[in-house]
């Protein structure tokens, strides 16, 4: 006999859902569940966040004394997942640690309940994540097996069906096999768009002992969150055929609560599994459009949103006086990732009005920009008397000339970079342009460097198109080399800096759209020199929520900036929690530096293996596009990078 499991995601701050449909929500999903739990005896647990679990006890305290009296009598159980639902990769490790301790609290306060399973929040996967959970005393974790099995080849179809542990930075937790096939049929079913036959004819075919026949939301069933496009009418018949189909289903196999099963000691737990790779560091749910831009690049104000965290984030651990537990709960919530896909409208202006009574709380103070002073003798080519840096302009170059340092800029392409070489780490160009039959066969196109990319739904616009009318300045410690274009549907500004004294490039963009914002935003694309760097050491390095960067050896091709489909812009990202992502072989590493507060941004990898040689580049996105787009409001846009070279030990 088979045994199953199921649980319910409960989540009231489900983006879609307006504020007045809560209520309509436990009466109509949330206390159907209770009901035939107890009304059937069949064991479901049920996962919610501290924050919707507050908004139920709000609202009806009677769920809350019916839950607690199934969950004595072992017919249901708690599955934790923090205080918000958060997506845990993308956050910095003190808002993750603080989302799962204020979660906590809430649980133990209205509940009495400290559960031990975790539901990793939308899915989306970090090892960094198995290391704080497993340190807020959690034993096991939920996670989806369909995207890390997609793109991580040690993850054979067999072992959806195995017990085993996953692998964190230095910790290890049991793991609970979600199933985005299993719960996606479960709900075809429900919704009467399969019949009953197939559906079983599917349950025939699991070949393991233990499976999740479902485990996703509950507000889906016999009511629906608000979509676009959508004009389904429900027969409020649902919750009936679920209840017909668990007690068919009881009568051939067993049902049992996921911690029954994490605690039969004669299961035999497999290998450690790691979920990640280089190819998918951060694995999510279902297909790859629900991948980490989805919260971070894409919805219409998640560049604005996600700046303003990262801004209240840096204010609050500088200030020792608003560096309190409050804040720190407000900022969590503001990092929900509700607010960052479809969210309804009137929600939507009630979380801009906080965030703008929370800057105001906090006192925050705009920047006030500093201009550049000119240098009038530059063009005469004279070196400076402080610095033996030379700077030379040719028909489409500028050139400049410091000790072991050499930088070239092409004027006709915008300011794009020729080449960047350090004498010491590299007797190559360390990263520039590759020129057209650079690649003999694929490729074979000019793979420029420090430029932009941008997309509307109709064209596409790349600075490269256009010759650069430099402003150039220098003083005793840097060059400063500025370009504008100014045309009908933008602004755009790029800023190139040499920092002779800390040997880095800096990059700033900043773009203003007059009339549409784009669907993408990939500004600066930097592209390594493969005569520079050993393949077979190559790596990059990142955090991804933790509180220590991740580390990713690069053997396989991929593509984080690939299209999905025509809709959805690109496969993944990185968590860049800090603004740092590093790129490395065994002798050398390039670090790059991003900082949020000026804009928000994520960088995307590309990988490809060419002949005897490789492809590997890196861009900074400021906008992605998929399902949860729509026409933005916000358009102005800006980052700032900045690249240093390291020779390794």
């Amino acid at each position: 006999m088979k045994s199953f499991f199921l649980f319910f995601h409960l989540n009231l701050s489900f983006s879609s859902i307006a504020e007045s449909d809560k209520k309509k929500i436990i009466k109509k999903c949330y206390w159907k569940i209770l009901e035939i739990i107890e009304k059937n005896s069949i064991p479901i647990s049920l996962e919610m966040s501290g924050y919707t679990l507050s908004e139920i006890y709000k609202l009806d305290k009677k769920w809350i004394g019916k839950f607690k009296s199934l969950a004595k009598r072992k017919l249901t159980s708690l599955i934790g997942s923090g205080f918000c639902q958060i997506i845990g990769p993308l956050c910095p490790y003190e808002i993750n640690n603080y989302n799962i301790k204020f979660g906590n609290k809430i649980y133990k306060n209205i509940l009495g309940i400290k559960p031990k399973i975790f539901h990793i929040n939308e899915q989306c996967f970090s090892k960094s994540l198995v290391d704080i959970i497993a340190n807020n005393d959690f034993k096991s974790i939920i996670m989806e097996f369909e995207n890390p099995y997609e793109h991580n080849k040690q993850i054979k179809f067999k072992d959806k069906f195995l017990n085993h542990r996953v692998k964190g930075i230095k910790k290890n937790l049991n793991l609970i096999w979600n199933s985005s096939a299993n719960f996606q049929k479960f709900q075809k079913y429900i919704y009467g768009k399969e019949i009953l036959t197939n559906y079983l004819n599917d349950i025939k075919k699991f070949d393991g002992k233990i499976n999740c026949i479902y485990g996703s939301d509950a507000e889906v069933f016999d009511f629906r969150p608000k979509r676009n496009f959508q004009d389904e009418k429900i027969k409020n018949l649902e919750w009936e055929r679920i209840k017909d189909l668990l007690n068919t289903l009881s009568k051939y196999h067993k049902f049992q609560l996921i911690d029954h099963i994490v605690a039969n000691k004669n299961l035999k737990t497999q290998s450690i599994i790691d979920l990640s790779s280089s190819t998918m560091p951060c694995p999510t749910k279902k297909q790859d459009k629900y991948n980490l831009n989805r919260w971070a690049l894409s919805s219409h104000q998640n560049y604005i949103l996600n700046t303003k965290c990262y801004n209240f984030y840096n204010f609050l651990k500088k200030n020792k006086k608003l560096n309190n537990k409050n804040n720190w709960k407000k900022l969590v919530y503001f990092f929900s990732s509700d607010f960052r896909t479809n969210i309804e409208i009137q929600r939507e202006k009630k979380l801009n009005k906080e965030i703008l009574n929370f800057e105001k709380k906090l006192k925050i103070k705009k920047k006030i920009k500093k201009t550049e002073k000119k240098n009038e003798n530059f063009y005469k080519n004279k070196i400076n008397k402080k610095n033996d840096c030379t700077i030379s302009r040719k028909y489409d170059s500028i050139i400049i000339n410091y000790k072991n340092i050499k930088l070239s800029l092409n004027i006709l392409r915008f300011l794009s970079l020729n080449y960047y070489q350090d004498d010491k780490i590299s007797k190559y160009p360390l990263i520039g342009t590759l020129r057209q039959g650079f690649f003999q066969k694929s490729l074979n196109y000019d793979l420029y460097s420090f430029h932009l990319i941008t997309e509307f739904f109709d064209n596409k616009f790349t600075d490269i198109s256009y010759v650069a009318e430099p402003k150039i300045y220098k003083n005793e410690d840097s060059v400063i080399i500025r370009g504008e274009i100014v045309n009908k549907k933008l602004n755009f500004s790029k800023k190139i800096i040499l920092d002779l004294k800390n040997k880095s490039i800096e990059v700033i963009n900043e773009i203003d759209f007059f009339k549409f914002s784009p669907t993408l935003i990939r500004a600066p694309i930097i592209t390594f020199n493969p005569k520079a760097f050993d393949v077979n050491s190559l790596g990059y390095s990142v955090k991804n929520g933790g509180e220590k960067a991740e580390n990713f050896h690069i053997k396989d091709n991929f593509s984080f900036g690939s299209r999905v489909s025509n809709i959805v812009s690109s496969t993944t990202s990185v968590g860049f929690n800090d603004g740092i992502l590093r790129v490395y072989d065994k002798s050398k590493e390039m670090i790059l530096m991003s900082n949020h507060q000026d804009g928000y941004s994520l960088p995307l990898l590309e990988f490809k293996k060419i002949e005897d040689s490789f492809l590997l580049r890196a861009s900074l996105s400021m906008r992605e596009n998929d399902d949860t787009s729509r026409n933005d409001k916000y358009k102005k846009f800006k980052n700032h990078v900045k690249i240093k070279f390291k020779k390794l030990k």
